[in-house]
């Protein structure tokens, strides 16, 4: 009986040992969100917002309406806000609500109204209609000049319940400055080498010239894009902003029997029963070859076992055969 006891434990352990290779396998690490708190705020009352000029750089338009502006930014009074110092400013922020068309309406109005620009939004989902239903959700990267990011910020914090808001800055004043000296002192050598080849008759300095003046202009083009960029940072704060539809409470669920709800959630109950053994089945069938190992371990220590004992045994009897009269 104590064989058979020691052979269940070992057994037991080699399963125990296959879990885990097979847990370890799948899993998978989730990112913490920064700064996260919850608070319930009320609603602002909806207005009307008369339509901002339209914009003069080409924009193209997606299903909720936004705009996407593909000019570049043209704000220059970002850097006063920081006294001289190049700063890229950057929100992050994450709201539930439960008017989420009439706050889609206000983003729009209010992005209009200060002269941003939608970058990019996703929306998925659908419209709760019913209890339960979980509603959608947006994604946006809007962009607004930094002088009024943050009345735009302020008048998003009263749509509904923040989950979080994150703001941040990174100061790129060095490389600002530094890129900007780079391409002062890269002009200043193209005016060089072009003095020079005027006043140079020789073919072979000629061509040599025109190679460095066409390699200084290409240095002085990238610097120029690179400062481009670095004032359409400075310039325009990005925000990006995630929405989240409540669950409907109201709807066609109240009109619904005791009954009726009762069976539909044991229905739903049932259908978690059967996609909780699918996923037994599937992680049964994927954890195979270890479970395959560890009962090919188990089968040799239980032979090992097996052996040993009858070899203890038959020692036991012969050592009591010898000690007979």
């Amino acid at each position: 009986m104590k064989q058979y006891k020691k052979l269940l434990a070992i057994f037991a352990a080699a399963i125990m040992l296959a879990i885990c290779f097979a847990g370890c396998s799948g899993a998978s690490t989730s990112a913490a969100r920064d700064t996260v708190y919850n608070s319930s705020s009320q609603y602002a009352p909806m207005e009307e917002y008369a339509p901002a000029p339209a914009a003069t750089s080409p924009v193209t338009s997606n299903d909720m309406g936004f705009d996407y502006a593909a000019g570049e930014a043209t704000s220059v009074t970002a850097g006063d806000i920081y006294a001289g110092r190049k700063i890229i400013r950057n929100y992050d922020i994450s709201l539930n609500t439960d008017k989420f068309d009439e706050n889609m309406d206000y983003i729009k109005a209010k992005v209009s109204e200060l002269g941003g620009y939608v970058l990019s939004s996703n929306l998925y989902g659908s419209k709760p209609e019913a209890y339960g239903d979980a509603g959608r959700n947006i994604e946006l990267t809007i962009r607004i000049p930094a002088e009024k990011a943050g009345e735009f910020v302020s008048g998003v914090e009263t749509l509904g319940q923040i989950n979080y808001v994150r703001d941040y800055t990174d100061d790129i004043t060095d490389e600002y400055y530094d890129t900007d000296t780079r391409l002062a002192v890269l002009q200043e050598q193209l005016e060089r080498l072009r003095a020079i080849m005027v006043e140079t008759d020789n073919l072979a300095d000629v061509i040599a010239l025109e190679d460095r003046i066409s390699e200084v202009m290409l240095q002085i083009e990238t610097l120029t894009g690179t400062l481009k960029r670095y004032d359409a940072l400075i310039d325009y704060t990005t925000i990006n902003l995630s929405v989240s539809e409540r669950n409907a409470i109201t709807g066609p669920a109240a009109t619904k029997t005791t009954a009726d709800r009762i069976s539909e959630g044991f229905t739903d109950t049932l259908n978690g029963v059967g996609v909780f053994f699918v996923n037994f089945f599937v992680w049964f069938v994927s954890s195979l070859p270890v479970i395959v190992i560890a009962a090919i371990v188990v089968v040799i220590i239980v032979i090992i076992v097996r052996a040993a004992t009858k070899k203890r045994s038959k020692k036991k009897a012969e050592v009591k055969e010898e000690s007979k009269p």
